[in-house]
Parts: structure tokens; sequence; C-alpha cells
């Protein structure tokens, strides 16, 4: 509805076999507010289509893919064969060669995971961030931290709701607001 409204999607991308997991995109306006909700069994290749349409829809939505696994297809098709403008880029340091590279997508790491997962719990917490889904509401009730301190759904259930919301937060950098143009602004020309 409004042309300079800023978006924000986070994709956690399954391998796309029916019965597995699901993979799922979350989209967040610069408000945090969830508008949209993607779900499916669908093969990693076909999930760039997806994201390139869903993100295409909402104002060329910033789009980070979860870059494990499967996630490094998606976001390589999306990126280079597809030519969307705006996959998130994450800056990763790597000790050994005391270099930071960039890469395509979220990379989800030991250090990582615990970070968004926090966040976004703070964020629920703190009333920062709106859910609407009923689907992703259920994946947070059945995720949990286990005795040995990970981070992740109960036997038997799943965590692309939970991941894929943590990540669209995690990048979401509020919201653009345009200012006035104003006459004071400009100097007098003789």
């Amino acid at each position: 509805d409004k042309p300079a409204e800023v978006f924000y999607i986070g994709a956690d991308v399954a391998e796309g076999i029916r019965g597995g997991d699901f993979s799922v995109a979350q989209v967040l306006n610069g408000s945090r507010e969830q508008v949209a909700v993607w779900r499916g069994h669908i093969y990693p290749d076909a999930f760039a289509d997806v994201l390139f349409h869903l993100g295409s829809l909402y104002n060329d939505a910033t789009i980070a893919v979860e870059l494990n696994n499967h996630g490094i297809l998606t976001a390589n098709r999306l990126a280079k064969d597809l030519g969307y403008p705006e996959v998130w880029l994450d800056r990763v340091y790597d000790k050994i060669t005391d270099r930071e590279t960039i890469r395509l997508g979220f990379t989800q790491t030991v250090q990582t995971r615990p970070l968004i997962i926090n966040k976004l719990r703070a964020d629920v917490r703190d009333g920062t961030i709106t859910i609407r889904d009923r689907e992703t509401l259920n994946e947070m009730q059945h995720f949990v931290v286990t005795e040995a301190g990970r981070m992740e759904a109960q036997d038997g259930s799943h965590d692309d709701h939970v991941m894929s919301l943590a990540i669209a937060n995690h990048i979401n950098e509020g919201e653009w607001t345009p200012i006035t143009n104003k006459d004071s602004y400009y100097a007098e020309v003789d």
C-alpha cells in the first residue's frame, strides 16, 4: 500500500521432501509486524523462485536465506540466476586468515543461533514484534532450551517458522521515513 514501506524476509530452507521439514519464509515490515508467511515442501532451487516473487511483491524486500545445508543453492539461485536485488549479505570474520569475507544469506552457527533466538525472545517479551500466524505461535510454544543448552524444537515438533522469523527479525533495520521537503531547506539565490 505504501510505496516507501520496507520489508524483511527470513527464509529457512528444507530439502523439499513430503513429511520432512518445511521451507518457510516470514515477512516483517519495518515496524516488526508479521505481514505474511509462506510454507511448503518445495525443492531448494524452486524455493528461490518463490522468494523472488514474494520479495518483489513486498517492495523488493531484503531477503536473508539461511545458508546451512540446502540454503546455499537457494541463495545463489536467488541472487545470481534470478538477479534478485536485495539479498542479505553476511559478514563473516575468519580468525585464521584474519580477514572478513562477505557471503550471500545468513550463516547460522553456534554463535549466531542463540543471538537471533534471544533477540526474538526479547522482542516478543517486550512487545516490539507482532506475530499473527497461528503455526508460528504453535512452534514457538514447542521451542525449548534443552538440558545441554541447545535451542531447538521439542521432539516431534518443527522449528522452521521460528528460525525464519528469528532471521527476519535479526535483519530488520526498521522503517524508512521520508522527510518532508520544506522551502526552509533551500538557500535564497539572487
